[in-house]
């Protein structure tokens, strides 16, 4: 995977259950283990219109990676808080810190950081559109163009990026990916937003070639699980 010259700032959104905190807590994960990070990494866990897997949920796993995470405290991690914490103003102006914004789900969750739209548009930012076409409402282009359209809407903020992160959780196949490469590759097209990366969980991915040849994407994102919930965890012991 290859960070190319991102913005210091990125923001990550989409659908409800695309996967947006895996690919937050991913992402970093990759940055801090990279050459090209600053001196600190942030996640600000924007994720507060009814959050389930948050990045904080898994605050005291990236601690142990150096990576910060600003949100709500850890005594409401599943709670459905419409508060911002007051951090956030400091790493977004300072450059010292690589920044990574998980919101939440679609319009809804995206209108927290519209409050922002003004300073981030001056600080520079890319904002990642991530698309899993097994998600109702979101299984064709019209679906996933007007989850799109109100996310741009709602945050005041132009997409950077299109990011295919079609899965099933542990029944994912590359068959499945395939799906949400066609929709990611017409959405690119049309609108003239580059389609960034594809997403291949760690156990799917073999040979880097081989699957790059299987889709249109300009990079692969490796993933690995990172949010466990019980329920979770109880599955990969069975």
């Amino acid at each position: 995977m290859i960070f190319q010259n991102d913005n210091r700032i990125r923001i990550i959104s989409g659908h409800y259950g695309v996967g947006k905190s895996e690919f937050a807590s991913n992402y970093a994960l990759k940055l801090i283990n990279s050459k090209n990070h600053r001196k600190k990494i942030a996640i600000v866990d924007l994720d507060i219109v009814n959050p389930y897997f948050t990045t904080r949920g898994i605050r005291e796993f990236l601690k142990i990676h150096n990576i910060e995470i600003i949100g709500p405290s850890s005594e409401a991690t599943n709670a459905d808080l419409p508060a911002l914490p007051r951090e956030i103003d400091s790493v977004f102006f300072d450059d010292d810190y690589d920044v990574i914004v998980d919101l939440g789900g679609d319009a809804a969750g995206s209108k927290v950081i519209g409050r922002y739209s003004h300073h981030l548009q001056n600080l520079g930012y890319d904002f990642f559109y991530l698309v899993n076409v097994n998600r109702p409402f979101s299984e064709d282009f019209d679906g996933v163009y007007q989850y799109l359209l109100d996310i741009q809407n709602a945050s005041r903020l132009k997409i950077s990026y299109i990011v295919n992160s079609t899965h099933l959780l542990y029944d994912t196949t590359i068959e499945e990916i395939q799906k949400g490469d066609e929709i990611c590759k017409k959405i690119s097209d049309k609108f003239s937003i580059p389609y960034r990366y594809v997403v291949i969980p760690k156990w799917l991915f073999k040979n880097y070639d081989q699957l790059k040849s299987k889709f249109s994407a300009q990079d692969i994102f490796d993933l690995d699980i990172t949010l466990r919930p019980v329920w979770l965890s109880n599955f990969e012991n069975l």
